[in-house]
């Protein structure tokens, strides 16, 4: 049976999809199998070792903890995450993957904060060790992203004033467009050409469906 999970996660992605589908057969198994809860977390570590994909291995860790009442699949995942994290932040992407995990697990208190506060380490350790070009690209994202949220902000101050959604001006959506542009522009140099344009564009995407909500 743990060989089916094996299999699902040779194939994981980060799309929700395969997340989902992995984190349910999970629950089922462990449901029936609660004394597998220990294979399942052997199994995910292993795997990840060697997967290319391994921020979808934290995302799916994710989904399995949050969706799982199971102190001890939690406290099993619990000392094998600080491996995980470790060979996970290697470039500016993937850390800031971890870090947007890491913000959900400490806003829910999922986990206890110092504990949260030791994997912020293992981030800031990796962000340290990172090329020169890198960690200026990874301040830029960072600053580009403080852009959207000052544009939301500016569009819920609007609401405010006028106690209506106010649609932005076009000045405002070329900004927007700009802002878009720019982080394409330098996720493409941190990954060399490499990076899967669609799936940065879609995560891009249901950041403004929010700010036009």
């Amino acid at each position: 049976m743990i060989q089916e999970f094996k299999d699902l996660l040779e194939h994981l992605d980060p799309t929700q999809e395969k997340i989902h589908t992995a984190s349910r057969w999970c629950q089922e198994f462990l449901t029936s199998n609660p004394s597998k809860t220990q294979s399942i977390v052997d199994a995910w570590s292993k795997s990840l070792e060697t997967s290319s994909q391994k921020i979808a291995f934290l995302f799916l860790a994710n989904d399995i903890i949050q969706q799982s009442h199971n102190e001890t699949l939690k406290s099993m995942f619990n000392f094998a995450l600080p491996r995980a994290f470790t060979i996970s932040a290697t470039n500016p992407t993937q850390i800031q993957d971890i870090r947007k995990v890491l913000k959900v697990w400490d806003d829910r208190q999922v986990f206890p904060k110092p504990t949260i506060e030791e994997w912020e380490k293992i981030c800031q350790r990796a962000e340290s060790q990172l090329p020169i070009s890198d960690r200026s690209n990874l301040i830029y994202i960072i600053n580009l992203a403080k852009k959207l949220n000052n544009l939301k902000d500016l569009e819920e101050k609007m609401r405010n004033m006028n106690g209506e959604a106010v649609k932005m001006s076009d000045e405002e959506c070329k900004l927007r467009e700009d802002v878009i542009k720019e982080i394409v522009g330098v996720m493409k140099k941190i990954h060399h050409g490499n990076l899967n344009v669609s799936i940065l564009i879609g995560r891009i995407n249901e950041k403004l469906k929010k700010l036009d909500n």
